[in-house]
């Protein structure tokens, strides 16, 4: 697209704007990282005022394509998706970001209580308190459809906290969000994508018959192109948004903060995460590949990433790194130094911290030192690790723990003077 009429002038300045003035760039940037990192395939799409330009590694073999045609699973990219389905139904006045979401459901009985008041604005804020930490997978009907009152169901009996509090990041929300939709317009959320002004349009959408989870897509693929066509409807005039403006305005005034301390992201903006800087966008770790979406409406860029592994990240960090604010303003937590270990209130830490999948046991050492161990339904109990002391109440356990717990921080509801939860960076456990 580069020389095209019709598109704004080529921007000039700037690490991503560079690109596209030497497009080889990218694809040599690409191979390197590949290498560096031992990366099968990677693919990039990345469009700046719309200007658009792919590069791609398969199988070691780097390349330059128009508009690459590589698949790319959606995983729990859905969720922008399924969001995007719901910005939709809101514009048309179907529905309010604070209609309660059992008004749409009808779930009677036990499971009845579970939505207690919970909002669609809640829901993809991940703010609704509910805890669906041990459902692996959506509960579908044979047609296809969410089985929402299997869903409810499966919950569990004690939510995580009391709806609208804190997030705490889960499929949960877009689950509830994409079972609404379907009952809300009568057709499963393959049918709903399809029929998206939106999506459906932009992405070329084929697969209106498949069964979709609106969490984490099930067997959906798009290509490169697709996605990176759907991240330019949230960036042009013409969408449900009026044109990039307005798309900020609306996506910032709906940020909603974390509880803690994170790596990567700042915020949550119904379905989108921030990550400072004016951009949104998600990610999507399958395992044996990965993938991300990145947009800034005031840059009027967007920029789709998938690699095998979890190469996505790296590829991201080390093409876009020096211009992208979750690498380029990253503050780790500093470790306190000796005095200030001692001068911690040691005694407010421990308890038992919990979510219905995993039990996380905090306790006091000799010292001025913690322990934490882990306990969990899918695997065998961890030994006892110690916990060093940084800065904002994080603690780092010793090399070699759980995965999902790089560092835990100690935070507090609103209103409270003492810590209620623990914290990820991700997800939140409540402490009995």
């Amino acid at each position: 697209m580069p020389g095209d009429p019709t598109l704004p002038p080529m921007p000039s300045t700037g690490p991503i704007a560079d690109y596209l003035q030497t497009p080889g760039k990218l694809t040599s940037r690409l191979a390197a990282i590949s290498t560096r990192k031992q990366l099968q395939n990677a693919v990039v799409g990345l469009q700046v005022a719309g200007h658009r330009l792919f590069a791609a590694i398969e199988a070691g073999q780097s390349r330059i394509d128009e508009a690459p045609r590589t698949p790319v699973a959606a995983g729990c990219l859905t969720k922008t998706l399924t969001a995007t389905l719901a910005a939709e139904a809101v514009a048309s006045q179907q529905l309010d970001w604070d209609t309660e979401i059992n008004a749409i459901l009808r779930i009677e009985g036990r499971e009845r209580c579970g939505l207690g008041r919970i909002t669609f604005n809640q829901l993809l804020n991940h703010t609704h308190g509910l805890d669906g930490s041990d459902i692996v997978q959506t509960p579908l009907t044979a047609a296809g459809w969410v089985d929402a009152p299997a869903l409810c169901h499966k919950l569990a009996a004690r939510p995580l906290s009391s709806p609208g509090t804190l997030y705490s990041y889960s499929d949960t929300g877009a689950r509830l969000t994409g079972a609404a939709l379907e009952r809300l317009y009568g057709k499963p959320c393959g049918e709903l994508l399809g029929a998206s002004e939106v999506i459906g349009s932009t992405c070329a959408w084929g697969a209106a018959a498949l069964p979709v989870c609106p969490a984490n897509g099930g067997g959906l693929e798009l290509t490169i192109s697709q996605w990176l066509s759907f991240l330019d409807a949230h960036l042009r005039a013409g969408t449900p948004a009026t044109g990039p403006a307005r798309r900020m305005a609306e996506l910032r005034a709906a940020t909603v903060p974390l509880p803690g301390w994170s790596a990567a992201e700042r915020a949550i903006a119904r379905g989108w995460k921030y990550y400072g800087g004016g951009w949104f966008g998600h990610n999507a770790n399958m395992g044996d590949r990965s993938a991300l979406l990145r947009f800034n409406p005031q840059e009027a860029t967007a920029i789709v990433l998938a690699a095998s592994g979890d190469g996505a990240f790296f590829a991201l960090a080390g093409l876009f790194g020096t211009a992208l604010p979750e690498f380029a303003n990253l503050r780790p937590p500093r470790l306190l130094t000796a005095h200030e270990r001692n001068l911690l209130r040691i005694e407010q830490y421990p308890g038992i911290y919990t979510q219905s999948r995993m039990r996380i046991e905090v306790t006091a050492l000799p010292a001025n030192t913690l322990s934490l161990s882990i306990h969990s339904h899918e695997s065998a109990d961890e030994p006892p690790r110690r916990l060093r002391p940084a800065q904002d109440h994080i603690f780092i356990p010793e090399p070699g723990g759980h995965p999902e717990l790089p560092y835990v921080q100690f935070v507090s509801s609103p209103g409270s003077d003492h810590f209620d939860y623990l914290w990820n960076g991700k997800q939140l456990w409540r402490r009995d």
